[in-house]
């Protein structure tokens, strides 16, 4: 436990890679848009918008902000509630939000791969593996 509070304080976390406009290939089984604006005094504000496979939008207002000692991913779902989750690590291009006491997702990873941005939604499983969605963007086109 030490490591990961030792290893928080030695680098500041960046979400600064996110900055811009992301896409899903126009082949993806859940089509989406992710659009981060900022940070302004270290905050990012982004939206999600996207068609269920269904046909159905859904859309979602993000956030990732300072907090006394981090930073915190604020979500806020179409017809649910706002919910609140702590950087839990953290690395060069890559950040990863998690609170276990939440049904689904329990963590969320951003995570830069080459040009393209990774983003993973899980939660744990009573057998301790992990499931959930995966989403690989590209930038926006035009």
């Amino acid at each position: 436990m030490w490591m990961w509070t030792l290893s928080l304080a030695l680098a500041d976390p960046s979400p600064d890679f996110l900055v811009g406009c992301w896409q899903t290939a126009p082949d993806a089984a859940f089509q989406s848009r992710e659009t981060w604006l900022g940070p302004v005094k270290g905050t990012l504000v982004g939206a999600l918008l996207g068609t269920l496979p269904d046909g159905s939008a859904t859309w979602e207002h993000l956030r990732i902000e300072p907090t006394a000692d981090s930073l915190q991913l604020v979500v806020l779902p179409k017809g649910q509630a706002e919910t609140r989750f702590p950087l839990a690590e953290h690395g060069e291009g890559r950040l990863v939000f998690a609170l276990p006491t939440h049904d689904f997702p329990q963590r969320i990873r951003y995570e830069r791969v080459g040009t393209a941005l990774k983003v993973v939604a899980d939660a744990q499983r009573d057998d301790g593996t992990w499931k959930g969605v995966e989403l690989s963007y590209t930038r926006c086109e035009g």
